[in-house]
């Protein structure tokens, strides 16, 4: 079943105390994780559904909103005003669409 939101936020948490006390960076693994979880990483990599490079930088909703609904999803401004969806969603909509479209 995997790990609830709380214990996979709390280990995430652990973790990101871990590389800031040794100086160290980590890589993780998360399916869909919260936006919680998302805003203890500095910085996020998505790969596409080919397993390509899609973005990597900073955790930065207005910055994913952009490069996301790019690819062909037009982002309604009501959802984007009150920050509907999580950044795993924004993402995952955002290359589906892509996708989609090149199908």
């Amino acid at each position: 079943d995997g790990l609830s939101s709380q214990d996979s936020f709390s280990i995430v948490s652990q973790l990101k105390g871990a590389c800031e006390k040794f100086q160290s960076a980590a890589v993780v693994s998360l399916n869909q994780p919260s936006d919680e979880i998302v805003a203890l990483f500095q910085n996020v990599l998505v790969l596409d559904n080919e397993g390509q490079l899609a973005y990597f930088g900073p955790v930065d909703r207005d910055n994913l909103t952009a490069i996301f609904s790019a690819t062909g999803k037009d982002v309604d401004a009501a959802e984007e005003e009150a920050g509907v969806g999580s950044v795993c969603d924004l993402c995952l909509n955002g290359m589906t669409d892509d996708h989609d479209v090149d199908a």
